[in-house]
């Protein structure tokens, strides 16, 4: 009941700002305010050539694009995100985004 009711999600913040922003987009309540994938690939955080990128950090959380082959292995991941987003409340699609890479999640 407290997902329904408490509308804002807090993040806490971290090292790669991008990164955060992405998620914040991801994760906005009103589903037509979320990107669509072809937008998001158009965000700097995931571009290719962004070298500002770090891959190797794996506490980000996305450690598996580290190991991703291309960028189709890449625009695979960043589909099945925002699947997430768009079919659940934010807190849910957090819960479920985190798991997809099995890092803990605070929704505190």
């Amino acid at each position: 009941m407290n997902a329904i009711t408490n509308k804002d999600v807090h993040f806490k913040p971290i090292e790669d700002e991008q990164l955060l922003n992405v998620m914040q987009e991801c994760l906005q309540r009103v589903d037509r305010k979320r990107p669509t994938v072809t937008q998001l690939l158009e965000h700097p955080y995931l571009k290719p050539n962004n070298t500002n990128v770090s891959l190797s950090n794996t506490n980000s959380g996305i450690s598996c694009f580290a190991s991703s082959k291309t960028i189709n292995e890449d625009s695979e991941w960043i589909g099945k995100i925002v699947e997430e987003a768009r079919n659940n409340t934010p807190r849910t699609a957090a819960k479920k985004i985190c798991s997809m890479f099995n890092q803990p999640v605070d929704l505190s």
